[in-house]
């Protein structure tokens, strides 16, 4: 049995495919094993990852899934001790894997890590001077979760540290962290497939954080990511859309009771001031709204279970909205 599983949710990603997996096949650490969820590629990405690693298992799924289902069904199937959620768009430094899976053991309480993502327009043609896509997920001034660090410098997220939560970019975890935090048992689902995809990886940080799981970023851990969303290689009306919609799912998911009497006030000024400006620039983005109003039934079931089930207090998550980033 392979010590790390590495999921690998893959939709029409021939353009960046081979560099993404030649870089797993460089890792220093070599107990790995690949699974890939194709999501329905009309392109040779699944000819092209066959083709490098011929032991990869590949699952092809017969439409787009999205992001969240592609994940779990790796993970359901899993054994091995640790997961790296892989986006199809990241290159791993040779080193990624080692630095990383060497934090887990540093504390038998962190849950998930990553390491610093360095943005690139290119898998081929790395940067020389780099700016972050990010240093893990931080909670900022308007208590939004956010990317930590990004478009800062490298040279200012020097030291490893415990943060928010972890972007699902190049994400490692602890299977029995998602075992714990698990929402469901038949079959369980550790990222929320409501979501389809955007901000599934916020919503798990929450459940993550409330069972008593530590998240850390891993400054050695070094990866580069093409930030597809703000190249605009995507509909940014679809990107819009989920980002709004499951952002609201989540707070209503995960905001206990005493980050509401603390904070509530000042995250329904933030809500209505995005949704009058969402009113005025980007009015398609409000139709969401009819279906999260049909699935609300289901996000308060989801969200007495998180907090039937939550060992840490209050204090545990008041901290990152008490302060600011460092």
């Amino acid at each position: 049995m392979a010590r790390l599983t590495i999921s690998l949710v893959t939709f029409n990603g021939a353009s960046t495919i081979e560099p993404c997996v030649q870089s797993i096949c460089l890792q220093s650490f070599t107990d790995w094993e690949l699974v890939v969820f194709d999501n329905a590629s009309t392109d040779d990405t699944v000819t092209r990852i066959k083709n490098l690693v011929p032991t990869a298992t590949i699952i092809q799924s017969e439409s787009n899934a999205g992001f969240a289902f592609g994940h779990n069904e790796v993970i359901r199937h899993s054994s091995a001790p640790y997961i790296l959620i892989l986006n199809q768009d990241v290159t791993l430094d040779s080193d990624y894997c080692k630095e990383c899976i060497a934090a887990f053991e540093t504390g038998s309480t962190i849950g998930s890590v990553t390491g610093m993502l360095l943005r690139t327009e290119s898998l081929e043609d790395l940067p020389k001077d780099p700016v972050l896509d990010g240093c893990g997920l931080w909670i900022d001034q308007k208590y939004f979760v956010r990317l930590r660090g990004e478009e800062d410098r490298p040279s200012s997220y020097q030291d490893s540290c415990e943060v928010f939560g972890v972007p699902a970019t190049a994400a490692f975890y602890r299977l029995e962290s998602l075992k714990d935090s698990a929402e469901g048992e038949r079959p369980p689902s550790y990222f929320d497939e409501s979501f389809f995809m955007y901000k599934e990886d916020v919503d798990l940080s929450y459940r993550l954080a409330w069972r008593g799981w530590k998240s850390w970023y891993c400054a050695p851990a070094r990866a580069h990511h093409i930030r597809t969303k703000r190249r605009g290689l995507r509909p940014s009306r679809f990107v819009n859309t989920l980002s709004y919609r499951n952002n609201l799912a989540l707070e209503l998911k995960n905001l206990s009771g005493g980050i509401l009497v603390r904070f509530g006030g000042w995250i329904f000024l933030m809500e209505c001031a995005k949704l009058v400006y969402l009113l005025f620039r980007e009015p398609h983005v409000l139709a969401s709204l009819g279906r999260f109003f049909c699935v609300i039934p289901e996000l308060l079931r989801k969200r007495r279970n998180i907090f039937l089930k939550r060992r840490a207090p209050n204090t545990e998550l008041l901290y990152w909205y008490s302060h600011r980033e460092r």
